[in-house]
This record gives C-alpha cells, sequence and structure tokens, in this order.
C-alpha cells in the first residue's frame, strides 16, 4: 500500500506539479508560443533542483536567533535571501518564510524585537516587527469561522495587526522593494473581509 502511495504521489509530481513549477517559475511561454514536453520537463527539473538547494529557515532556529538576540545574524540572511530574490523568484519563498518564521504563542519574541527596532531600526527589524505582528493577529483570531468567533477575538486580530500596518509601512518607506512587508500587507487586508 505504501508503495503505490509513493507512486501516485510519483505521478502527481510528473503530471501536475512538475509542469506547474515549469510554468511559473521558469516562466511561461509568451502568448502564442507552445513549449513541447521535453521542453516543459527540462524546466520542472531546473525549477524543482533549484528548489531542492534553498536554504529554507526553520522556525525553531529563527525563533531563537531573536530570543538570542543575534539580531545581526538575521539581517545577514535576510540580505542574503533578498540578493537571491533580485535575481531568481524562486527565492522569494525562503525570504517570506524568514519572517513567518517567529513563533506567534510566545510574547517573549515581542520585547526582543521591540529591542531591535530601538536598537538597530532598519526595514529588516521595522519588518520582523511587523510581519510577526501580523501573524500575531491571525493566531489570536483563531480558526473559527467568522460567525462563530467570539468578537474579542475579532478585536485582538485587528489591534494586533494595526500596530503591524504601522510597521510593515515604515518598511516600505526604508525599502519599497522589501516583499515580507508587502505579502503581510496583503494578508492583512484579506482578514479584514474587504476586496477592494
Amino acid at each position: 500500500r505504501t508503495i503505490r502511495s509513493l507512486d501516485m504521489i510519483r505521478s502527481a509530481v510528473r503530471h501536475v506539479a512538475a509542469p506547474f513549477i515549469a510554468v511559473f517559475l521558469a516562466g511561461a511561454p509568451a502568448s502564442g508560443q507552445t513549449v513541447d514536453d521535453q521542453e516543459m520537463a527540462r524546466r520542472a527539473s531546473a525549477s524543482l533542483l533549484a528548489a531542492r538547494r534553498l536554504d529554507v529557515p526553520k522556525a525553531q532556529d529563527i525563533t531563537a536567533v531573536i530570543l538570542q538576540e543575534r539580531f545581526e545574524e538575521f539581517e545577514r540572511r535576510s540580505k542574503a535571501y533578498e540578493k537571491h530574490f533580485a535575481l531568481d523568484p524562486v527565492y522569494e519563498s525562503p525570504l517570506i518564510k524568514l519572517y513567518d518564521a517567529l513563533e506567534r504563542s510566545n510574547t517573549e519574541v515581542l520585547a526582543k524585537l521591540d529591542k531591535w527596532v530601538a536598537t538597530r531600526p532598519s526595514y529588516i527589524s521595522y519588518g520582523a516587527r511587523g510581519v510577526w505582528r501580523e501573524r500575531r493577529g491571525y493566531w489570536l483570531r483563531g480558526g473559527e469561522f467568522v460567525q462563530q468567533m467570539p468578537p474579542e477575538s475579532f478585536a485582538s486580530m485587528t489591534r494586533a495587526q494595526d500596530a503591524a500596518r504601522q510597521d510593515l509601512l515604515i518598511a516600505i518607506e526604508m525599502n519599497s522593494k522589501f516583499a515580507p512587508a508587502y505579502n503581510s500587507l496583503v494578508r492583512i487586508e484579506r482578514a479584514r473581509g474587504s476586496r477592494e
């Protein structure tokens, strides 16, 4: 049964994920052009290999970096991801995940982020605190449907995300190409339920 399941996964990767990755990460053909199966497979393979080489951050490691006040280490890692992302869009994922990795349930993280902003103000420190506050807002909200949610849960989310928005806008003012801030601002707007 396990072998059959693995074969199904391999088949799904070969027939669904690989072409998807090829088209969206390696670039879709221009209008009116076609790409044969071999070219699609080549692009898919290149994208999958690139994704495997990415240094995707682990939540516990990144949280420890902040709790131990190793702010320069976080900054170096962020700048390395940003540099790669400027050349290859596949690096957006680890860059976003670096900022998303901070543990949302641990309020000590916020105290350390406050210290980081106070002692080393930059788009990275403001961005890290803004993303943490945005993600913390979702954590405070919980997973219930809006109709089943206690009003205080929604209010707590709104307060956290209002504070997040201020940090994120400062980060963008310092660096207008800072993708994690835009990503969190989009998530904040989606949480409010307004398509506009």
